[in-house]
């Protein structure tokens, strides 16, 4: 039974590392100041979620500072799997628990 919600855990992880993917590949296309907002794609962990963030290069480079964390759109947060460690107008930043370290930071 302990294997399940580790399982759920790890599945969650997987789900927000692919939406992390694809907001890097935006951010490495796009030319923009630091002023200039795009919209990334929420990093939360539900595989149909589209809901967009508007963030500058520089937001979301500073919460790729650190490769436990991910930005969802308010209410997207799961603190079943995470904590919330900034809140920001339209998005917040969680962190993941350390259970999941080697899904979300494989190195």
């Amino acid at each position: 039974m302990d294997d399940i919600p580790s399982a759920r855990g790890e599945r969650a992880a997987r789900n927000e590392v692919a939406f992390r993917d694809l907001n890097e590949n935006l951010v490495k296309q796009l030319r923009a100041t630091a002023s200039d907002t795009a919209g990334f794609v929420c990093e939360c962990s539900a595989c149909t979620c589209r809901r967009l963030v508007d963030l500058t290069p520089e937001e979301y480079r500073a919460v790729r500072q650190d490769p436990m964390c991910f930005f969802v759109v308010p209410g997207h947060e799961r603190v079943d799997l995470e904590d919330v460690v900034e809140e920001h107008a339209g998005y917040f930043v969680v962190r993941k628990y350390e259970v999941v370290a080697s899904v979300v930071d494989p190195e």
